[in-house]
């Protein structure tokens, strides 16, 4: 049976944090930040990465956002992911279990890759 997220709730997006490796001040890890803001309260986090990382091979994209989703899994907060189908993809596959909620952006052709991509499988 396919992995299928549960809706998105309102308390769920009480506190929803948005970053990606440009956020990062000097000394800071991908997962440290994310840690941190999940004790600061965060109920969600997106990965929205705008760096030359963004259009690197997948599996950089995915070492750069498994301990995200790592500590996102350890608070049982949801990841999103903003515009980038192929690592939601990718991440999705490395922890099926986890709620995977790729970011649904306005731009048509990106939900439409979602949709084709993911079938009914993540948000």
């Amino acid at each position: 049976m396919p992995f299928m997220p549960q809706r998105l709730s309102p308390e769920t997006l009480r506190l929803y944090a948005i970053f990606g490796p440009q956020d990062l001040a000097e000394g800071w890890t991908a997962a440290g930040l994310a840690e941190a803001v999940l004790r600061g309260g965060a109920t969600c986090l997106q990965w929205r990465d705008k760096t030359a990382l963004a259009r690197a091979p997948l599996t950089e994209r995915v070492n750069a956002c498994a301990p995200v989703l790592e500590a996102a899994r350890a608070a049982g907060a949801p990841l999103l992911i903003n515009d980038d189908v192929d690592l939601a993809a990718a991440l999705q596959a490395f922890e099926a279990a986890l709620r995977i909620n790729p970011h649904l952006d306005q731009a048509v052709d990106v939900t439409e890759q979602l949709r084709k991509r993911l079938r009914g499988q993540a948000l």
